[in-house]
C-alpha cells in the first residue's frame, strides 16, 4: 500500500500597510498626513483663505473703505507709521497709505 503525505496548504500573510475596506479617500489623507511640506503649504493656504475673507471685517472695525474714494480734507501723503517714514500719520493706517492717500493693508 502507498503512504500518501499531506502537504500543508500554503498561507498568505497579510501586508501590515494594506488595510483592506479602506476608502481612497483614506489612503489620501493618510498620505497626506505624512507629507509636512504639504501641510505646512496647506496651512499657508488656509492662513491666506481667512485673511481675505476678513477683510470685510477689517474694514468695517477701522472705518477704512478701499472701495470708495477719500474725502479731501483726510487725504494724508505716503507714510508709515511703523517705520516712522512721512509727517503726520494717522494711526489708524497701520501700513502706511499710498500715493493718492488709500490704506494700504487694506488692499493687500
Amino acid at each position: 500500500m502507498a503512504t500518501t503525505t499531506v502537504r500543508a496548504i500554503p498561507t498568505l500573510k497579510a501586508d501590515p500597510r494594506i488595510r483592506v475596506g479602506e476608502s481612497l479617500t483614506t489612503k489620501a489623507l493618510r498620505r497626506i498626513r505624512s507629507d509636512k511640506l504639504t501641510l505646512f503649504a496647506l496651512s499657508v493656504l488656509l492662513v491666506l483663505l481667512v485673511v481675505s475673507f476678513s477683510a470685510p471685517l477689517y474694514e468695517a472695525v477701522t472705518g477704512i473703505n478701499h472701495r470708495k474714494p477719500i474725502p479731501l480734507g483726510t487725504f494724508y501723503p505716503v507714510c508709515i507709521p511703523v517705520l516712522g517714514i512721512g509727517g503726520e500719520c494717522n494711526p489708524a493706517n497701520v501700513l502706511g497709505t499710498d500715493e493718492l492717500g488709500r490704506d494700504v493693508l487694506t488692499r493687500l
